[in-house]
C-alpha cells in the first residue's frame, strides 16, 4: 500500500510540474517593445493612456493589452467582454488592488476601501458600507437627494456662471447629509472644501505611471530637499488634507448622534447606535470612520463629473435636451418638480442617463485590478501580481456594441417604440466589475438622475455668443486621469418660464425646515 502511495504521489507531482511548465511556455498578450531592466518604460504614454492603450488594442488586434515597466506588469484589458469574464466572477484571480508607494504610503489613502488588497479588513469595511448603504436603503438616500436639489435649482438660478461650483456643493452636501446627518453652508463650506482638496491627490496620483516612486518604492526615503524628490512636499500636504477629512466630519457626527434629542439619521449614527459593547468597541468605531469617509471620498469628484458632462452634453446637442424635457413636461405637465416614483415612466431620459455615464466615463482606466497568483486567460499566460487595468474608455468605444460611439445618442439603448432595449449592453461597466464593483453606484446613478431631470424641468442650457456675436464653442476636451472634467467651458442656464421658475422657489420652500 505504502508503495502504491508512494507512486500515486509522484504522479501527482509530475502532473503539476509539466502543467506548471505547460503554463509557463504560454505567451503573454501582445503589446509594446520591452527592453532589459527598464521594459516598456519609454513607450508608455504619459496622458490620455486609455486612449493608446485602446489603439494598441487595434494595432494587434487583440483586447488584451501587456507591458512591464521597471519590475512591474501590467495588463490593459480593452473590451467589456474580456473585462467581464476575466474580472467578473467572485472567485476571480484579479479581485485584489495594488499598493501605490505615493497613494497608499506616503499620501495616506491606504485606509480607503476601494484601495485596499483583498484582505479581512477590506471584507469587513465592504460589508459595513452595504448593510447600510446597499440600493433597499432607500429611506437613507433619496430623501436627502431630493432635499438637496431644490438648492442646486436657485443656486442656478442666482449665478448660473458658477454652475460647476453649483455642482460641486450639490455633491458634497447630498453626501455629507447621507454619511454624517450634516448640512453643509450654502457656500464656501469648511468640509467641502476639505474634500476637494483631498480628493485632488486621488485624481492626480491614483492612475500608475503618473509618480516614478511608484515604480522605484526606494525613492520615498529620499527627503524632499534632494533633487527629483518633490513628490516628498505634496504627499505632505495632501496627508494633511486626509486626515482633515477623515477626523472633523466624524468627531462632529459622532457629538450629533451623542447629543439627546440631536442629530440627523446618517450613516454614521446609525451604525454608532449598533456597536455592540465589550467587542472591540475602538475596533467598530474607527471602521465606522474609515467607511463613513470612504462613501465622503468616493461620492464627491466622481458625480460631479458626471453632471458636468451632463451639462456639456445638453449643449452640444440640443435636440437631445428637447426631446427629454418633452418627455418630462409630458409626464409633470410643468406642474412639480420629478421625483423618484417618476423613473419607470421616463424611458428617454434613463436613456439619457446612461448616455452620459457612457460617452465620457468618470474614469476611464477604472481603478485597477490585481492577479494574487498566475493563472492563464484566453490562451495566454498572466504573472502573478499583475495590475490590471479595465479601459472602460475603449468599452464606450466599440463599435459594435455602440455604433457612432462618438456621438451622443441616447436612443442607442430603446427599442424602434422607445422601450428600454434589453439586448444592449449598459454602461454599468463604469462601475468596475465582480467583487470589485463600487458599492455606491445606486447613489451616484440616483442622484446624477434627480439632479439632470430636475435641471431639465426648470432650465435652458444653450450657447453663448463672444462680444462680436460669435457662438463660443466648448472644446469637449477632458483633463485628469483616474476622475476626468471636462475642460472649463461657459453656457448659458437660465429658466425655462416664469412658472418653472416658481417651481424652484416652492421646492425651496418645501424643503425648508
Amino acid at each position: 500500500m505504502a508503495v502504491h502511495n508512494a507512486w500515486a504521489a509522484l504522479a501527482v507531482l509530475l502532473l503539476a510540474v509539466f502543467l506548471l511548465r505547460r503554463t509557463r511556455s504560454l505567451p503573454r498578450p501582445p503589446g509594446p517593445n520591452r527592453y532589459p531592466l527598464i521594459g516598456s518604460l519609454l513607450t508608455m504614454p504619459k496622458d490620455d493612456q486609455w486612449i493608446t492603450f485602446n489603439a494598441w488594442s487595434q494595432e494587434f488586434n487583440c483586447d488584451l493589452i501587456y507591458a512591464e515597466v521597471l519590475t512591474d506588469k501590467i495588463l490593459v484589458v480593452n473590451s467589456y467582454e474580456a473585462a467581464h469574464e476575466l474580472l467578473g466572477r467572485k472567485s476571480s484571480p484579479c479581485a485584489s488592488r495594488p499598493q501605490f508607494t505615493m497613494l497608499n504610503e506616503l499620501i495616506g489613502w491606504g485606509w480607503l476601501f476601494a484601495f485596499m488588497p483583498n484582505n479581512e479588513t477590506w471584507r469587513r469595511h465592504r460589508h459595513l458600507f452595504e448593510r447600510e448603504l446597499n440600493a433597499s436603503q432607500k429611506l437613507l438616500y433619496q430623501p436627502q437627494i431630493e432635499k438637496c436639489v431644490p438648492q442646486l435649482l436657485l443656486q442656478l438660478l442666482r449665478e448660473p456662471v458658477e454652475y460647476v461650483s453649483h455642482l460641486r456643493h450639490l455633491a458634497g452636501s447630498i453626501i455629507m447629509l447621507i454619511t454624517y446627518g450634516i448640512e453643509v453652508l450654502p457656500e464656501d463650506d469648511p468640509y467641502i472644501a476639505t474634500s476637494r482638496a483631498a480628493t485632488e491627490s486621488l485624481t492626480i496620483t491614483g492612475t500608475p505611471g503618473n509618480f516614478m516612486v511608484d515604480f522605484l518604492p526606494w525613492l520615498k526615503y529620499f527627503p524632499a530637499w534632494v533633487p527629483g524628490a518633490g513628490f516628498q512636499a505634496r504627499a505632505k500636504n495632501w496627508r494633511g488634507h486626509v486626515r482633515n477629512m477623515i477626523d472633523l466630519p466624524f468627531n462632529n457626527s459622532k457629538r450629533e448622534a451623542a447629543a439627546p434629542g440631536k442629530g440627523t439619521a446618517s450613516f454614521t449614527s446609525i451604525c454608532l447606535d449598533k456597536i455592540k459593547p465589550g467587542d472591540d468597541d475602538a475596533q467598530q468605531e474607527e471602521d465606522i470612520k474609515l467607511v463613513a469617509t470612504t462613501s465622503y471620498a468616493g461620492g464627491s469628484d466622481t458625480t460631479v463629473s458626471a453632471l458636468q458632462t451632463f451639462v456639456l452634453a445638453m449643449l452640444l446637442y440640443p435636440e437631445v435636451q428637447l426631446k427629454a424635457q418633452q418627455e418630462l413636461d409630458a409626464l409633470l405637465s410643468r406642474s412639480r418638480l420629478p421625483n423618484f416614483e417618476d423613473r419607470d415612466d421616463l424611458p428617454y431620459f434613463n436613456a439619457l442617463i446612461k448616455e452620459v455615464l457612457r460617452w465620457e466615463p468618470v474614469n476611464p482606466l477604472g481603478l485597477p485590478h490585481l492577479s494574487t497568483k498566475e493563472c492563464t486567460f484566453r490562451g495566454f499566460h498572466l504573472p502573478a501580481n499583475t495590475v490590471v487595468l479595465p479601459n472602460a474608455w475603449a468599452m464606450s468605444r466599440d463599435e459594435v456594441a455602440y455604433p457612432e460611439s462618438r456621438v451622443f445618442k441616447p436612443e442607442r439603448f430603446l427599442t424602434d417604440d422607445g422601450k428600454p432595449n434589453p439586448h444592449v449592453q449598459d454602461s454599468s461597466f463604469v462601475f468596475g466589475f465582480g467583487p470589485r464593483v463600487c458599492p455606491g453606484k445606486h447613489i451616484a446613478t440616483s442622484t446624477l438622475w434627480l439632479a439632470a431631470a430636475s435641471i431639465l424641468c426648470t432650465m435652458n442650457i444653450t450657447k453663448v455668443c463672444s462680444a462680436d456675436g460669435k457662438v463660443i464653442e466648448p472644446s469637449a476636451k477632458y483633463y485628469g486621469s483616474i476622475v476626468r472634467h471636462p475642460e472649463p467651458f461657459v453656457c448659458s442656464i437660465k429658466p425655462r418660464s416664469k412658472e418653472t421658475e416658481e417651481l424652484i422657489y416652492a421646492a425651496v420652500q418645501s424643503t425648508d425646515p
